[in-house]
């Protein structure tokens, strides 16, 4: 066999320490294109808002299905909505997603964000609702612990 045809072949002219240098040059280079975000895939920053809009919609088809005078969506429409209101295509999603299954730490992180902000959110709408309900009835309506408040986002 003919080294010279190789495009490696070059490697074995190179003295000890240039091939070691070669080698060491070559696995850093394969090392920082493997690292690189995909060109496709959403940024975090981005992607975390995105998951809660879809999250929210999705609660909120949930909640439609037990209501006959609302149409329900499919979970694709909400998903293609939510994507286009916020600038991503589908494919962009899907490589986002791929991304992260392939980094589940990662995705552990961004999905504990998703659900600070959704708790937030629900925080927020139980202690507005409570002012509201206060601010009508003049009673303060915060009994913890009580049946009625655990009901309180029961239609």
């Amino acid at each position: 066999m003919n080294l010279r045809i190789l495009p490696f072949s070059i490697l074995f002219k190179l003295s000890r320490p240039m091939r070691i240098a070669a080698f060491y040059i070559l696995l850093m280079l394969m090392a920082f294109t493997a690292c690189k975000d995909d060109p496709g895939k959403i940024p975090r920053e981005e992607f975390i808002p995105l998951l809660v809009d879809i999250h929210l919609l999705d609660g909120a088809i949930k909640q439609a299905k037990y209501r006959k005078s609302i149409r329900v969506p499919d979970s694709i429409e909400v998903y293609d909505y939510v994507l286009s209101k916020r600038g991503y295509s589908r494919s962009q999603f899907d490589s986002t997603l791929t991304y992260y299954s392939r980094n589940p730490r990662e995705f552990e992180h961004v999905y504990q964000e998703v659900l600070a902000r959704l708790n937030r959110m629900e925080t927020d709408a139980r202690e507005e609702k409570q002012q509201k309900s206060k601010d009508t009835s003049g009673q303060d309506t915060s009994g913890k612990g009580s049946q009625k408040d655990a009901r309180e986002f029961i239609p």
